[in-house]
């Protein structure tokens, strides 16, 4: 596999010896490393409600969590974040008829709360200006067209080309932890243009 990005190697026993790769070229091809021992390979941290997949150099363990209402995993090593915190993942496993665990802590990190948005008021065929929310501290604004399944946008401009009113949404998302908030609302109103009337002599 590609471990081009893997700067650290985790000692996996109590010992807790972990060591940094220094001097060391990933190019993900040639100079690609391969864990050496038995180890859980897989996320650190995941944002609250996701799911993720944890594996063991190992085959035919077992998976178990110090706290499911944090972390819970599946036999299969699929984990879900139920809850803000840090659970300890453990896979025990068999090896010339002696039996042996392997030990992993994961952070679960919260949710952003919502940006601060407000509505817009257009008149048709207005000029629009890009919709602007407000993030915390540290966070960066994702713009969706869409409810859900939608792709994100740096910025949105409404248009204003027909009269009714248009939903967009807007997220923020944690610049250290990557976690993403859920969706607030912005409608955009646009009223009817007025048609001038009409005077006779």
């Amino acid at each position: 596999s590609d471990n081009d990005g893997v700067t650290t190697l985790e000692d996996a026993t109590t010992n807790n010896l972990d060591g940094t790769l220094q001097s060391f070229a990933l190019s993900g091809s040639t100079s690609n490393w391969v864990a050496s021992g038995p180890m859980i390979l897989g996320v650190s941290e995941v944002c609250l409600n996701s799911t993720e997949t944890l594996t063991h150099t190992n085959s035919g363990g077992s998976w178990s969590s110090s706290d499911s209402s944090v972390i819970s995993i599946d036999a299969s090593g699929n984990i879900t974040a139920n809850a803000s915190g840090t659970a300890v993942i453990t896979y025990t496993y068999t090896y010339n008829t002696c039996s042996y665990e392997s030990t992993k802590t994961i952070t679960v990190n919260d949710l952003p709360s919502l940006p601060t948005v407000s509505d817009v008021s257009y008149c048709e065929g207005e000029t629009a200006i890009a919709l602007t929310a407000t993030a915390a501290t540290g966070h960066t604004l994702q713009w969706y067209t869409a409810a859900t399944g939608g792709t994100a946008e740096t910025s949105i401009t409404p248009t204003t080309t027909s009269s009714g009113t248009t939903t967009y949404y807007v997220s923020q998302v944690n610049d250290t932890t990557g976690c993403e908030s859920d969706l607030a609302e912005i409608d955009v109103i646009v009223e009817d243009a007025l048609t001038p009337p009409i005077v006779g002599n």
